[in-house]
């Protein structure tokens, strides 16, 4: 006889258990569709979708990334703006200074006409170095001169005088390869030397070959070595190839040059000293003794603007019995400009990309104007080239500018739209289709009723037993 499974028991209600089942999955689906009309997204946790939960928080990531850059490339934009408006000031300023240049190359007018126009010059120099430095956006000085480059320590193989060891009060041998250089940022050098009863005598050069200090090569003894001949020079031609030199420090292509030379051999005189200027640089020498039987020689050297090399040369021995200087002190800190990367793209996986926008200084030293004189005909015609160089150059700038945003603003367009695709893709990912919610919570609301009912009613099964008990 089969048994039969549909047992009459009162502990266990299987009818009511699958309805509870049942009930909960339609409470757990209404829960869910709620939850997704509420929030307006499809995936509120990894649980949702772990797949398309990771993908759209990637895209997520760079669409933050594209506003972030259009809003930064923006200011790339401000940041030129503000420039070209400061360079549209100074082009000004140029073109009345190469106005005022053509009016004092014109031969009609005087001294005290020219004076009057080179002041007027004056006010507009300064003025361009005010813009210059004083043009500002985002704590940026994009027209402000560059930052000084560190004096060199080292031209070539000859070593900067704070590096070297002067043995003062010792015997060492003259020749052509210089002592040292002295750097741009020292201040009142001074040297003594004795020659002892032999002609040997003090050279200062620049890098660029200009002598300023000491013997003409033709001068004989003085450039001729008893002890090495191969240390010898007697024409300006054996000094080109002997000491200006790469190995020495000096400029390629360097060329002798005495037009500024305070030449040793036509004085002497340790109480009164003979002073020139060249660049900026005061330098005051004794001249050169031997003649007259004395063995010092003196120089002093204030000011100094470019590096300047110092030599002895002559006949074999000397000593150094003073070798000192001063370093010039810290300039007071002014506006420099510098480049500025702007960044162009930055998505996820990607290394960061950037577009810089190079200086544009502009102040008079950079621009070549600094030394225009027109208080003289001559100086007038000449400053005409300077100012057009000047000019040519901020053009330049301006079209450096205009090109670049030009291409910022390609960039801008690019990523706003790159944004507006990824939103899309992103929002089919994540976002909540409300037709399909609102479907499924009216089904799981409808299941719930239904089977809250069905419970109510499968609760009721176990009371029928107790008619077999009546």
């Amino acid at each position: 006889m089969e048994e039969n499974s549909a047992m009459a028991v009162i502990n266990t209600n299987l009818t009511s258990l699958a309805s509870q089942q049942n009930l909960k999955k339609s409470q757990s689906s209404l829960a869910t569709s709620m939850e997704r009309l509420s929030s307006g997204l499809r995936i509120n946790s990894a649980k949702d979708d772990a797949a398309g939960q990771g993908i759209a928080n990637r895209m997520q990531a760079n669409i933050n990334a594209h506003s972030t850059i259009a809003r930064g490339i923006n200011d790339g934009i401000s940041l030129m703006q503000t420039a070209e408006g400061g360079l549209d000031s100074i082009n000004e300023m140029l073109q009345r200074g190469r106005e005022l240049a053509v009016q004092a190359a014109t031969g009609t007018l005087s001294d005290s006409d020219r004076t009057a126009i080179q002041n007027e010059f004056i006010q507009i120099r300064e003025q361009i170095d005010y813009i210059s430095k004083n043009t500002e956006a985002f704590g940026k000085t994009p027209l402000a001169p560059l930052p000084p480059e560190a004096p060199a320590d080292q031209l070539g193989s000859v070593q900067s005088i704070r590096n070297i060891d002067p043995k003062i009060g010792q015997s060492q041998s003259s020749g052509l390869i210089p002592l040292g250089f002295i750097p741009a940022d020292a201040q009142s050098f001074q040297m003594t030397i004795d020659s002892f009863s032999q002609n040997d005598d003090i050279q200062v050069f620049t890098r660029d070959g200009k002598h300023l200090i000491g013997t003409h090569p033709s001068a004989g003894s003085a450039w001729s070595s008893t002890t090495n001949p191969s240390e010898s020079v007697q024409s300006v031609t054996e000094l080109e190839n002997k000491v200006f030199t790469e190995s020495n420090g000096f400029s390629s292509g360097a060329n002798y040059d005495d037009s500024f030379l305070l030449d040793g051999a036509t004085f002497f005189d340790t109480a009164n000293p003979q002073s020139i200027s060249y660049n900026g640089i005061n330098l005051t020498y004794s001249g050169d003794g031997n003649a007259l039987g004395s063995n010092v020689e003196t120089l002093k050297i204030d000011n100094i603007t470019e590096p300047l090399f110092v030599m002895v040369v002559g006949e074999g021995v000397f000593k150094i019995d003073q070798f000192e200087w001063r370093d010039a002190p810290t300039p007071a800190l002014s506006p420099i400009s510098e480049p500025v990367n702007i960044v162009t793209g930055a998505s996820v996986g990607d290394s960061v990309k950037t577009i810089t926008i190079e200086p544009s200084p502009s102040d008079s030293e950079t621009l070549g104007v600094a030394g225009v004189n027109l208080s003289q005909q001559a100086s007038a015609s000449d400053a005409l080239s300077l100012f057009d160089q000047a000019i040519k150059k901020i053009d330049g700038y301006r079209s450096q500018y205009g090109a670049l945003t030009n291409r910022f603003e390609g960039a801008i367009e690019n990523h706003r739209q790159q944004e507006i695709s990824m939103s899309a893709a992103q929002s089919r990912i994540q976002d909540a289709d409300y037709a399909v919610e609102t479907a499924s919570m009216v089904k799981a609301q409808i299941l719930q009723q239904a089977g809250t009912s069905v419970l109510a009613q499968a609760n009721q099964i176990p009371q029928n037993v107790l008619s077999l008990l009546s």
